[in-house]
């Protein structure tokens, strides 16, 4: 769903394999295979932080396309979808500004683009 309300009565398996903490970046880390998706990448325990930064930057630089006369971002539906996750529109701006994808200092507008679900079975990065 959109991240904003968890299941409220999970079973017993779900209670013991959920997670507390959300950490946003897994978004950009997860592939299914459409052209759209963040590539696969082998991620390592003692370097997790690093890579999820570094895929993070990678994907958000990819989808993202920062219009400056326009003062709007257009970005992966994938913020759309799981806004609940990024904190709604302030924090997927405050995560754009963290990546240096749009600027610190102006009132942006989200637009947010179609998802290529075309097949891509070759889409993979190092880390």
């Amino acid at each position: 769903g959109l991240g904003f309300i968890r299941k409220w009565f999970p079973n017993k398996f779900e209670r013991k394999l959920r997670v507390d903490d959300r950490d946003y970046r897994i978004h950009f880390a997860l592939n299914c295979g459409a052209k759209d998706c963040p590539p696969v990448a082998i991620y390592e325990a003692d370097r997790l932080d690093e890579q999820l930064n570094m895929g993070t930057k990678k994907y958000l630089e990819r989808t993202s396309e920062y219009r400056a006369n326009a003062n709007e971002v257009a970005v992966t539906s994938l913020f759309s979808w799981f806004r609940g996750d990024f904190g709604c529109k302030s924090g997927i701006k405050d995560i754009l500004k963290e990546f240096e994808i749009i600027p610190t200092t102006k009132k942006i507008d989200l637009e947010y683009k179609n998802y290529d679900w075309t097949l891509d079975l070759d889409n993979w990065t190092e880390l």
